[in-house]
């Protein structure tokens, strides 16, 4: 497998292990698939502060930003070959999937007018997902022994898929200069079930 993308800022780290495997256990039989784990993480800190100048005064932005990402996941695909005569082949391929991911986001800030307090504040952001699926692909394909390159094909696919999120939100702001506290609290949470077949089916017939 392979993957595509940029590489994010802050520290990340990857440990991947695969496994694979194709068996001839008879002239009619043949097993194979593979496996693999993943885990990704990123660790990124950022701390800025912004001085603004207007004639005779200035104000100065400062904010910290601290935010963790993890990752994990678990794949499985299995495939066996049976060939019951010379004419007739089926093929399965079973499949499976698992991953884990996690975020957190911390944020505190400060407005400053000269060296007096303007506001201040702090914000916090994590959620979670979860995602399972699952499939079975048959193939079946009969040669016609009747002429030579006549063949027909059936393929059925049926998969399922479920995913859990959850995520949170907490802000919290101080205005001095009114002395207003203003909070701010969300909470979400998405759960999604999909279903999926297909049948194919295809006839070839040579034109000599």
């Amino acid at each position: 497998g392979g993957g595509s993308g940029g590489i994010s800022s802050g520290i990340n780290t990857t440990q991947n292990i695969g496994f694979n495997n194709n068996t001839q256990i008879n002239e009619k039989i043949k097993v194979g698939g593979d496996a693999s784990l993943n885990h990704s993480g990123n660790e990124t800190i950022n701390e800025s502060k912004e001085t603004t100048f207007i004639k005779n005064s200035n104000n100065t932005n400062s904010s910290t930003n601290i935010s963790h990402n993890e990752s994990y996941s678990a794949n499985l695909r299995l495939e066996m070959e049976w060939k019951l005569d010379s004419a007739n082949t089926i093929i399965f391929q079973p499949n499976m999937g698992y991953s884990k991911s996690f975020s957190d986001n911390n944020r505190n800030y400060s407005y400053l007018s000269e060296t007096d307090s303007i506001s201040r504040g702090k914000t916090n952001n994590n959620g979670n997902e979860t995602s399972i699926d699952g499939g079975l692909g048959v193939i079946y394909n009969h040669k016609f022994n009747s002429k030579k390159g006549r063949t027909f094909t059936a393929n059925l696919n049926a998969g399922i898929s479920q995913d859990n999120s959850e995520s949170t939100n907490l802000s919290n702001k101080y205005n001095y200069l009114t002395a207003k506290d203003t909070t701010i609290a969300q909470r979400t949470i998405t759960t999604s079930n999909r279903y999926n077949y297909s049948l194919k089916m295809s006839f070839v017939e040579p034109l000599w």
